[in-house]
């Protein structure tokens, strides 16, 4: 089965969900709708779409549709309220709210409206009320993988885990990037599960203390005013971006065409929480500085230079306060819990100042506004720079 490019428009009374097909008669046999509370399903060889709405909808029976040839069929279509667009092969579904005037949130965020994968239920879920063909291999298109199939970690896999410090995403992540990965000459810090995340902080450091290099510093602070001035003076797209309108066809085809899943991830404690919110900014730190110093075009440098100005993703930095026996010490003061979001826009700051070809504080600052900017627009701005695509 395929999962078609989609989108979903809403109005006071409805939902609407647009499908992109090839064409309508290209559907083998039938076409089968269903929806119920929150959950809507489309059915037409080879498509399916099963999707989680964020709010309930007016339970309705499957409506089918023949994809015979002759004029009485199509006649009989049009019965139903839902309509095929022949210039852009996109099939429009109207699905009523079960409130109507009640707002349905993120319906970009289209990756998060695919289900996931469910036990096997008992009945099938889109009952055929109607149809004038018969399949003699129904049988056989009812057998249904086996969600309920147990998953074990082998004793190995586990002693392996239970040896190494995390790190990654929420620092939950072990044996990821070991000695002979390939992936360690991407990273500042190496082999980060040998260290815990102290280790890692002055580690990096004291790395980046031994990189500054204030020869290249001080010429781009006193030589290159104009230069930067102009960096600094052009107009970046996220000025007008707007919540509602920023992701656009390609994005939602990129989600679709690289199957970015739905995932459901644990209620984290309120400290994990800032420090996954410090993470992004620091990852769109360096989005947004190889952007804006490439005229808002991505270069064959550009995997370089946000992983090295990031040091969430090359320093596998975790942006949570240390105890009392692992505080670092930054400029003779010591790092408060409170002082995290200044902490880590000084590392972004710093790195900025010492890696990339500019190196100019107006210009590391203007950077820091335009990350504000983009998580200020909100999560679908974010999602449009973490997709790893830019359109100009």
């Amino acid at each position: 089965m395929i999962t078609p490019i989609f989108r979903i428009e809403q109005d006071h009374d409805n939902l609407y969900v647009i499908v992109r097909v090839n064409n309508l008669r290209t559907l083998s046999e039938n076409v089968e709708i269903f929806h119920q509370n929150n959950e809507f399903i489309f059915y037409g060889k080879p498509y399916y779409l099963r999707l989680e709405l964020p709010g309930e909808v007016i339970s309705s029976d499957s409506i089918i549709m023949s994809n015979d040839d002759d004029d009485e069929n199509l006649d009989e279509l049009k019965k139903f309220t839902f309509n095929y667009d022949s210039e852009t092969n996109e099939l429009k579904i109207p699905v009523a709210k079960k409130n109507p005037g009640e707002h349905f949130e993120n319906l970009e965020m289209i990756g998060q409206l695919l289900a996931k994968p469910k036990t096997k239920p008992g009945k099938r879920l889109i009952q055929v009320l109607q149809s004038n063909y018969q399949n003699s291999d129904d049988d056989e298109e009812d057998e249904e993988f086996d969600w309920t199939i147990e998953q074990t970690i082998s004793v190995e896999q586990d002693e392996i885990r239970l040896s190494q410090h995390p790190y990654g995403f929420a620092n939950s992540l072990t044996n990821i990037v070991n000695n002979d990965s390939e992936m360690n000459e991407l990273f500042d810090i190496k082999n980060p599960g040998e260290k815990t995340i102290a280790q890692r902080r002055i580690e990096r450091l004291q790395k980046e203390a031994n990189d500054f290099n204030e020869e290249h510093y001080l010429a781009n602070l006193y030589e290159d005013d104009s230069l930067i001035d102009s960096i600094m003076e052009l107009s970046a797209p996220w000025d007008d971006w707007h919540s509602s309108t920023i992701l656009t066809d390609q994005d939602t085809d990129g989600i679709i065409d690289h199957h970015i899943p739905k995932r459901e991830f644990i209620r984290y404690d309120s400290v994990t929480k800032k420090a996954l919110i410090l993470g992004i900014f620091d990852i769109l730190y360096g989005y947004c500085y190889d952007l804006r110093t490439n005229d808002f075009e991505h270069t064959v440098e550009s995997p370089w230079a946000i992983i090295k100005l990031s040091a969430t993703l090359s320093c596998f930095e975790f942006w949570v306060p240390l105890n009392d026996q692992q505080k670092i010490m930054l400029d003779d003061s010591v790092l408060e819990k409170n002082d995290m979001p200044k902490y880590m826009l000084i590392n972004c700051i710093r790195r900025s100042l010492i890696y990339p070809l500019y190196r100019h504080w107006r210009l590391s600052i203007k950077v820091a506004n335009d990350v504000i900017k983009i998580m200020s627009i909100g999560s679908n701005a974010i999602l449009k720079c973490l997709l790893g695509k830019f359109y100009k």
